[in-house]
């Protein structure tokens, strides 16, 4: 069923190339490989490149949030920094395409903690809402420390201690 859902994301892209900025999917697992691949030769996504806002619901596990947060990483041009042994994000000099995500499910306090850094940093715009509550923006609530963010590991090494718009998780 998963790659079903994937070849009906790329079927509907096919139909509307450039006329899609905001999508509503609800979640399943594999739904994300069109999604996060750039494939055009200007460094643009081949899928939905115009994608403004992302709204997912259902997700079922925390894995699928993980992918979820890839693709989000992805599009929102955020770029991971590590510095000192801690990890925050900052706003990508280009220009985001991806501007918003609403997200419908639980989140583990790693997964909240990321997506708050991207909002935090000015990446995204992160719209959060539980058990069918209308959405609401992310508040900072200072969790602690679990470093398993879901990232798929491009990040920088800012060794040299300029860290001017990272937000840490």
């Amino acid at each position: 069923m998963p790659s079903s859902i994937a070849s009906s994301i790329v079927e509907l892209w096919r139909q509307m190339p450039w006329h899609v900025t905001h999508l509503a999917v609800r979640a399943r697992q594999g739904i994300w490989v069109p999604l996060k691949e750039r494939t055009r030769p200007d460094g643009r996504f081949s899928v939905f490149p115009l994608l403004q806002h992302l709204e997912i619901n259902g997700i079922e596990t925390t894995r699928v949030v993980s992918d979820i947060i890839r693709v989000v990483l992805k599009r929102c041009g955020a770029r991971k920094i590590r510095v000192e042994g801690r990890t925050g994000y900052r706003k990508s000099k280009k220009p985001p395409v991806l501007h918003r995500l609403d997200i419908s499910c639980p989140l583990t306090s790693s997964q909240r903690r990321t997506l708050l850094a991207l909002s935090e940093c000015g990446a995204l715009a992160v719209y959060l809402s539980v058990s069918g509550e209308r959405a609401r923006y992310v508040p900072s609530d200072g969790d602690s420390n679990d470093d398993s963010d879901g990232s798929d590991g491009e990040e920088e090494d800012n060794s040299s201690g300029d860290d001017d718009g990272v937000v840490y998780i």
